[in-house]
């Protein structure tokens, strides 16, 4: 069995991504492009360990509860919080699509009435 010592320095790397993840998300800015960008970051990590695993490198029991133990409790508090968040951008997604189609079928989407009356074009 190989040494863990490769793994260490991608264990601290996605104990970090994960931190920051988790700091972006608890925010009061909602940067969504962000949270994407470092979830993508998380995945190269954990692909990078897969890879070395299936080499033969395991880690050892010291770094499973220092590093893999962190990141475990920080995925059961971040998931919940992505859920809602994904669920909120859907729902905003579902209403802009039914706004621009409300829009279309009255008049066309973008016209603004100069008198800020409202005459149905539709009958």
């Amino acid at each position: 069995m190989n040494t863990p010592n490769s793994l260490r320095p991608l264990l601290e790397n996605l104990l970090a991504i994960t931190k920051e993840l988790r700091k972006q998300i608890l925010s009061d800015e909602e940067n969504v492009e962000e949270w994407v960008e470092l979830i993508e970051k998380r995945e190269q990590s954990i692909q990078l360990i897969t890879l070395l695993q299936n080499q033969n490198i395991y880690l050892s029991t010291e770094d499973k509860k220092k590093y893999l133990q962190k990141i475990y409790e920080i995925d059961l508090e971040l998931a919940p919080l992505i859920e809602k968040k994904f669920e909120e951008v859907s729902k905003q997604g579902q209403n802009l699509q039914k706004s621009i189609l409300v829009g279309t079928v009255y008049g066309g989407y973008g016209t603004i009435s100069p008198y800020g009356a409202f005459f149905d074009k539709k009958n």
